[in-house]
């Protein structure tokens, strides 16, 4: 790699809190920052400033765009978004818990493997996510990549 890299997850959300399942626009466009998850920006911000970050690539889902917003307003970097960084898309589970979603495999290769009814398998969305970093990777030469 060119680049050094750094993941970290949106801040803490309300869907989040409530363990609900946010995996398509429908329900992320429902999910908003809590006042703990904006704090943990904040602080995210600071150690994203410290640590030297150039660029953010991140998801497309509003959580992580107010996340971003918030990290970026302390020391703007440029933010790119890559539609391969999305959540598992959980199909017929998204607006559902995750404790729903669980239930519904009987075991755990199942639940790597098996996608949920009308979603993907946590196996399909960890190769587009490997995919999107190669990418980011290619496209970028000595920097340090804050992927949210």
């Amino acid at each position: 790699m060119r680049n050094v890299f750094y993941i970290m997850r949106h801040a803490q959300s309300d869907h989040n809190v409530g363990s609900w399942i946010s995996g398509d626009a429908a329900t992320d466009s429902k999910s908003r920052l809590t006042e703990t998850g904006k704090e943990q920006a904040r602080r995210l911000g600071i150690e994203a400033a410290s640590l030297g970050i150039t660029r953010i690539y991140r998801s497309p889902f509003e959580r992580v765009r107010a996340t971003c917003d918030i990290l970026v307003g302390q020391r703007p970097v440029p933010v790119s978004v890559d539609d391969r960084l999305r959540q598992l898309d959980c199909g017929f589970f998204n607006g559902k818990t995750w404790k729903e979603r669980e239930a519904f495999f009987k075991d755990h290769y199942e639940k790597l493997h098996r996608p949920s009814p009308g979603g993907e398998s946590l196996m399909d969305a960890q190769r587009r996510m490997v995919e999107a970093v190669g990418d980011i990777d290619r496209w970028n030469e000595g920097e340090a990549i804050l992927i949210v």
